[in-house]
């Protein structure tokens, strides 16, 4: 009898030291995060540049690196601000990506027993956001709709903005209308209500409802719209 109570208190230590090490083993998993705001492994700074934040909890020394040796031209990293004693936050920062194709770079956070790869994306900017000028761009029957080195007007009236460009070559006027609140919308968001009117040398006049309207970008008084087409407007607000 005293030896099946010995058996069964020696198994009974067996398992109690299980257990603190399997909680050691969770406790120490938890001690090492890149917290972001998703749960993914990947980070996208806007297209247009950004600086972003990215959150370090350690219970001791830490580092990073970029993976591949030395940093990235386009990206920056700061020095860790300390938050408390066991949490950082570094800033991310990359300008505006103006060339054709998408930046990727993997950056390593690592303590003495965990490490994370954080691998950050830009995609390029939209094309169209390389045009300054005011115009409509693309293709319209063959033609190139390029207003950008034309003269314009503009004007608002009864909530909807009007933006005309003339050709002196073939006489024919291009007018875009669309709802003047469309300049308080955040980038991404679908303008809707827009219209193209194509008056001919003739005085025909035709109109035609885009589609699909997103506003790119909003800089100063001056606005990028692209349809689902493909077509693109560079409108000055009035």
């Amino acid at each position: 009898m005293k030896y099946l109570l010995r058996l069964f208190l020696s198994l009974l230590a067996v398992f109690a030291i299980a257990g603190c090490r399997e909680g050691e083993k969770t406790k120490a998993d938890s001690a090492f995060s890149v917290n972001l705001k998703s749960e993914d492994s990947s980070l996208d700074i806007p297209d247009e540049g950004s600086s972003v934040r990215v959150y370090v909890s350690s219970d001791s020394p830490w580092s990073h690196r970029f993976s591949g040796g030395e940093a990235p031209s386009w990206l920056e990293i700061s020095e860790p601000e300390k938050l408390n004693s066991n949490s950082w936050y570094v800033l991310l920062t990359a300008p505006e990506n103006a060339g054709d194709a998408a930046r990727e770079a993997d950056i390593v956070f690592s303590n003495a027993s965990h490490s994370y790869t954080l691998h950050v994306v830009q995609p390029a900017i939209d094309p169209l956001l390389k045009l300054l000028r005011p115009g409509f761009y693309g293709l319209e029957g063959g033609d190139v709709l390029l207003g950008g080195r034309l003269q314009g007007s503009r004007s608002i009236s009864s909530g909807s903005i009007s933006y005309s460009l003339m050709d002196p070559f073939s006489l024919k006027t291009w007018t875009v209308r669309f709802p003047a609140d469309a300049a308080s919308q955040p980038k991404g968001s679908e303008v809707g209500g827009v219209w193209l009117s194509i008056r001919e040398k003739d005085r025909t006049l035709s109109n035609t409802a885009l589609e699909e309207v997103v506003l790119l970008r909003k800089r100063d008084n001056t606005l990028w719209l692209k349809t689902g087409d493909g077509k693109g407007l560079v409108v000055r607000m009035p």
